[in-house]
């Protein structure tokens, strides 16, 4: 794989994150005492339709990449999001993450490292 390729497969999993951001950002505002105010609000909400054009974007990118990059190559960058968000929600949300959450996140990294490296290999 050439390096813009790595770009394009940390990119992906930016943008969906970037996407929970904006839909929490969208359910956060919602009026939820009727499912149609609920729709309604979330229909007016800026926030949902530029989650929605984010979203848009990385999957036409995904595609992209998957006509560069085997299936099984550039899937384990997905996990990434597992990451991204959640640092995403300390920062922003101000949402807990405690020492096993971390731990966690460095597994899912760790396992992601181990599972590129070793399709890299011959």
């Amino acid at each position: 794989m050439k390096a813009i390729d790595y770009l394009y497969l940390v990119l992906v999993p930016t943008l969906l994150a970037v996407g929970q951001f904006l839909f929490k950002r969208t359910a956060d505002g919602l009026v939820t005492h009727s499912v149609f105010r609920f729709f309604g609000s979330m229909l007016a909400s800026p926030h949902f339709w530029v989650a929605l054009l984010i979203y848009a974007i990385a999957t036409f990118l995904w595609v992209f990449i998957l006509s560069r990059v085997p299936l099984s190559r550039a899937i384990p960058f997905i996990a990434l999001t597992f990451v991204i968000v959640p640092i995403i929600s300390a920062v922003f949300f101000e949402e807990r993450l405690n020492l096993a959450y971390w731990v966690g996140i460095f597994v899912v990294m760790g396992g992601v490292y181990i599972t590129v490296r070793a399709l890299s290999s011959p």
